[in-house]
C-alpha cells in the first residue's frame, strides 16, 4: 500500500496476490520500462514470465488450465502492472478479452482447444474491430466474410491492434451476410498481411499493428457464435472486461504519479522550502490523493459487483471507466506540472506517463462514449427499480 490507496479489506488470498503482483511489476517490468518504450516492442522472454506466473490465464477458468482467479484479483494484478508499464498492461488486457469472449462465447471444442492454450501463453491473442471508419461506432465496420466451402474469405483492414505484431490469433469482426460475425483468425492465414504501427502518441511499446486482409482464409471451426451475434454480445463481452481491467489499470499509473509527485516535491527546494510545503503545490498533491483513493474505491466496488454477477455490475464498470480514467489523465498532467521542465523531457516517467493517460480517455471506449453509456444505462436501472 502507498499514501494514495486506502485499505482495500481484502481476504488473504486477494493481498497474497496483490503482494505477488506488485512484487512481479516492481522487479520485472519497472525497470525496464523506459527501455521498452524506446524500443517500442515487449521481450518475448518478458511475456513468457507473465505466462509463468499465471497472468495470461487470469481469467481462464482452471479446468482450462488457466488461474481461475475472482475479478478483484483481476483488477489488483492490472493494477500493479499499469503502475509498472501501460504498454505491458494493455497486452495483457487484449489477450484476456479474447480469452472472456472465447469462454463465454465459444463452443465446447472452441473452448477445449484455445484456451489452454492462451492460459499457458503458448498463443498470444489479439482484439481486432477498430477500422479506418469505424471507432466508436462498432457497427460500422466494413471487413466483409464471403462462405467458400468449408471456409470463410474474409476481406478488410483493421488498425490500431494492440499487441498485434507478435499475436498469433486474432479475435476479429466481420459482415456476413449483413451480419456482424466473429472469427478467429490465425497469424498464419494465407491472405493476412501485418503492418506495424509506431511512434504513437503513447503506450509505444504496445506493439500495435495494422491488419490487411485480401480474401483471408479462416475455416469455418473458427467463428465463434452465429451472424449477428459479433458485436452485441462477442465483442460486448471482451469490451467489458478490457473497460474493467483499463479501469484498474489507471488506478496504478495515476498512483505511481503521486507516489514520483511526493518524492520529487520533497526532495526540490525552491524559495527556501520544500516545493511540497508551497500551498498551490500542496493542492495539486491532496486533489492526486483523493482522486487515487475515489478512483480505487469505484474500481474494487465494480469488481466485487462482477464477482456477485450483480446485474449493476456493466454499469459500474463503466463508471469505474470513466472516473478512473479522467482521473489519472489529471493526475499525469499535475505530474509533469510538479516535475517542472524535467518532466517534460524525452525520457522522463513523468513525460511517458502523461501520453500515457491520455490514451486511456480513448481506449475501450472514449470518455464521450462512456458518458453516453452511463447515461442510458443509470437510466434504465432506474426504470428497473435498481439504484
Amino acid at each position: 500500500m502507498t499514501v494514495a490507496t486506502p485499505a482495500w479489506d481484502l481476504t488473504p488470498e486477494q493481498e497474497a496476490y496483490r503482494v505477488d503482483a506488485e512484487s512481479f511489476a516492481e522487479t520485472c517490468i519497472r525497470p525496464l520500462a523506459a527501455q521498452l518504450e524506446m524500443e517500442e516492442a515487449i521481450p518475448a522472454d518478458l511475456l513468457r514470465e507473465c505466462a509463468r506466473w499465471g497472468f495470461l490465464g487470469a481469467n481462464v477458468d482452471t479446468r482450462y488450465g488457466g488461474s481461475g482467479v475472482d475479478q478483484v484479483r483481476i483488477g489488483l494484478l492490472h493494477c500493479a502492472i499499469g503502475g509498472a508499464c501501460s504498454s505491458v498492461r494493455s497486452v495483457l488486457t487484449v489477450h484476456g478479452m479474447v480469452c472472456e469472449a472465447l469462454q463465454r462465447w465459444g463452443s465446447s471444442e472452441q473452448r477445449a482447444r484455445w484456451l489452454p492454450r492462451l492460459a499457458r501463453g503458448d498463443c498470444l491473442a489479439a482484439f481486432a474491430l477498430t477500422e479506418p471508419e469505424a471507432g466508436s461506432d462498432a457497427k460500422a465496420i466494413a471487413t466483409s466474410a464471403v462462405r467458400c466451402d468449408q471456409s470463410y474469405a474474409l476481406t478488410g483492414e483493421k488498425c490500431w491492434v494492440t499487441g498485434g505484431q507478435v499475436a498469433d490469433v486474432f479475435l476479429l469482426f466481420a459482415k456476413y451476410e449483413g451480419k456482424d460475425t466473429a472469427f478467429l483468425l490465425d497469424r498464419a492465414a494465407s491472405g493476412l498481411t501485418v503492418t506495424p504501427v509506431t511512434r504513437t502518441l503513447g503506450l509505444r511499446a504496445a506493439m500495435l499493428a495494422t491488419l490487411t486482409l485480401a480474401d483471408c482464409v479462416v475455416p469455418r471451426e473458427h467463428r465463434i457464435g452465429g451472424p449477428g451475434f459479433g458485436i452485441d454480445a462477442i465483442a460486448a463481452t471482451a469490451l467489458d472486461f478490457g473497460r474493467f481491467t483499463v479501469a484498474w489499470g489507471c488506478v496504478g499509473l495515476a498512483n505511481a504519479c503521486l507516489e514520483a509527485s511526493f518524492r520529487h516535491a520533497n526532495q526540490r527546494t525552491q524559495f527556501g522550502k520544500a516545493v511540497r510545503e508551497h500551498q498551490l503545490v500542496s493542492a495539486m498533491l491532496s486533489d492526486m490523493v483523493a482522486g487515487v483513493r475515489a478512483a480505487s474505491l469505484v474500481c474494487l466496488h465494480a469488481a466485487r459487483l462482477r464477482d456477485r454477477d450483480d446485474s449493476a455490475a456493466l454499469l459500474e464498470t463503466c463508471v469505474a471507466k470513466y472516473v478512473a480514467s479522467r482521473t489519472c489523465a489529471r493526475i499525469a498532467a499535475d505530474t509533469v506540472q510538479i516535475h517542472g521542465a524535467a518532466g517534460c523531457a524525452a525520457g522522463h516517467e513523468a513525460e511517458r506517463w502523461y501520453r500515457d493517460a491520455k490514451i486511456m480517455e480513448i481506449i475501450e471506449g472514449s470518455t464521450q462514449i462512456h458518458q453516453t453509456l452511463i447515461a442510458r444505462l443509470a437510466y434504465d436501472n432506474r426504470e428497473r427499480g435498481q439504484s
